[in-house]
């Protein structure tokens, strides 16, 4: 069987390599392209291809990558993960020789004690980093793309609308009433009512505008549209605070994580929700519009999602109202429901229709 070789494409002014159905990119620049084809093609004794790379240096790579592109809770999220992980399995590991059964022993040594949804993360930000190295083409394929991960634990607590008032009822302080109020209100992130600017207010439009660099995902501007009491709130901040972060404490100091879970540990410890947080509210406002009518689509992109997976597996909780469950089963009456006269369903009387044997 003949070895593939780098070739030249004139509509895109770039080199590429055929392996197998996969088409590599290789870059502009011959040279290179030649060097990282022979990186590419490192042989094992039985001829097979491998990759000849070290797992600690495509991460430095993709860390780097991710500083540039993406948001920076994102990049400090998968340094602590790559790096922890590259510390188990040392600086020389290579990817031909890298298996699913090493990230396990990491799991067990560093992550013994922790949840699913921490392990499944963890297990995410590492295959991210080989997804990322074969996808620009570093190696050829990601060797623990297959390693099942645990299934994360979905968020099931949710607070009642009609508990919505007790909570705000029990906040001592405007700052942070006017923080848990628009969340309720508004479907906003936690973090996105952190890093909301008077930049982003949009009177006109009523809502608030993050560019695409600005958005979580960085890749299509995220908008906040604000009801009436969210639009109050933030009327009110803006003309408080001329330029700067919207939402701030009361030293006047712009909510962050640290600050808001603080907060939100005393506050359920006096309402007796062990559960309640900052991202607890988001799925409150989700399960409350789903439940008074509001489209599932809509729901969704008032959240801020791609479409409606996550609301779907995740943010709903409908099921959690059976209520709500009976009046929806309910709602549309079905063929099988007994006639108005007391007839049975599927009953010949009174057709005329005589069906004796």
């Amino acid at each position: 069987m003949r070895e593939p070789k780098p070739f030249f494409r004139s509509q895109t002014g770039s080199w590429y390599l055929q392996l197998g159905k996969r088409q590599i990119p290789l870059g502009k620049d011959k040279e290179s392209a030649w060097e990282q084809y022979h990186r590419l093609m490192g042989k094992r004794a039985d001829g097979v291809p491998v990759e000849t790379d070290c797992v600690a240096r495509l991460f430095n790579l993709y860390l780097a990558w991710l500083e540039a592109n993406r948001a920076r809770p994102t990049f400090e999220k998968a340094l602590r993960h790559l790096r922890s992980f590259g510390q188990k399995i040392g600086p020389d590991l290579k990817v031909s020789k890298l298996r699913p059964f090493h990230v396990q022993r990491w799991l067990d040594e560093r992550y013994a004690n922790a949840s699913a949804t921490y392990k499944n993360a963890a297990i995410t930000v590492v295959k991210g980093a080989l997804n990322w190295a074969e996808q620009q083409g570093y190696i050829i394929r990601n060797p623990i793309a297959k390693m099942k991960k645990p299934s994360p634990a979905i968020r099931e607590f949710i607070v009642p609308a009609t508990r919505w008032p007790d909570v705000l009822a029990a906040i001592k302080g405007q700052e942070f009433r006017d923080f848990v109020t628009f969340m309720l209100d508004s479907g906003a992130r936690p973090q996105e009512v952190c890093r909301a600017e008077v930049r982003h207010f949009d009177r006109e439009g009523c809502w608030l505008v993050f560019p695409r660099a600005e958005s979580k995902g960085k890749r299509r501007q995220r908008v906040i549209y604000l009801p009436t009491a969210s639009l109050e709130i933030v009327d009110r901040l803006v003309k408080q605070h001329k330029e700067g972060h919207i939402f701030r404490n009361s030293n006047g100091k712009p909510w962050g994580k640290n600050s808001v879970n603080c907060r939100f540990r005393r506050l359920k410890k006096k309402l007796e929700m062990p559960k309640l947080c900052a991202t607890v509210l988001r799925h409150s406002y989700a399960h409350h519009r789903l439940v008074n009518g509001t489209d599932s689509l809509v729901v969704s992109k008032l959240l801020g999602h791609v479409d409606g997976r996550m609301l779907a597996t995740r943010y709903g909780h409908v099921e959690q109202n059976p209520t709500f469950m009976l009046e929806q089963a309910r709602r549309i009456s079905s063929p099988l429901q007994p006639k108005s006269d007391g007839t049975p369903p599927g009953s010949a009387q009174g057709n005329g229709e005589d069906r004796s044997a």
